[in-house]
């Protein structure tokens, strides 16, 4: 019994992966995950002398750095989308998934669709936003599209029952 629904598990997220694998022309592919560093520092928000209220300075957190939550993880990977549609000035779909380390901190796998294909700086540009804003970013390009759907396999689906699993709106089944 539990041989058939291993059997059952893997051949659903193969299925899974094919699936994601056929919805977009996909440019790239990687991983996306947050440097605890600057997770101790934050910034401090303060009211002004009009009692409106704003950033201000940095200030340490006590007790070393706290890993990002999932929600907070999934706004900060919209906001970095949204900053690469406008330094690229074209649109990114995109597939993501979140995944845990052992010591809890959450990295992210995306599987990103530039309008038009992969152009020069791309992978540059958007890596730069991730570093600036987060952390580390490795983006590559696929090969083939069999390496993609390897990927889905690895990464995308690889905590399925968790719901960890996030699509850009604008991502349509071509079918």
């Amino acid at each position: 019994m539990a041989r058939s629904r291993r059997a059952l598990w893997d051949g659903g997220r193969e299925a899974w992966a094919e699936w994601l694998s056929g919805l977009a022309e996909w440019n790239l592919f990687g991983g996306l995950t947050v440097d605890p560093k600057r997770r101790e520092v934050c910034r401090m928000l303060v009211r002004d002398g009009n009692g409106r209220l704003g950033w201000k300075g940095y200030r340490r957190v006590e007790n070393g750095p706290v890993a990002p939550g999932r929600d907070g993880l999934l706004d900060a990977f919209r906001e970095w989308v949204r900053a690469g549609r406008r330094a690229l000035g074209r649109d990114i779909e995109y597939v993501v998934a979140l995944e845990y380390h052992r010591s809890g901190w959450p990295h992210l796998h995306p599987l990103l669709a530039l309008e038009g294909g992969l152009m020069a700086g791309d992978v540059t540009t958007l890596g730069g936003l991730w570093y600036v804003s987060q952390g580390y970013a490795k983006l590559e390009v696929p090969r083939t599209m069999e390496g993609v759907a390897r990927y889905c396999a690895r990464y995308l689906v690889k905590d399925l029952d968790r719901g960890d699993l996030l699509f850009s709106e604008g991502l349509r089944c071509a079918s």
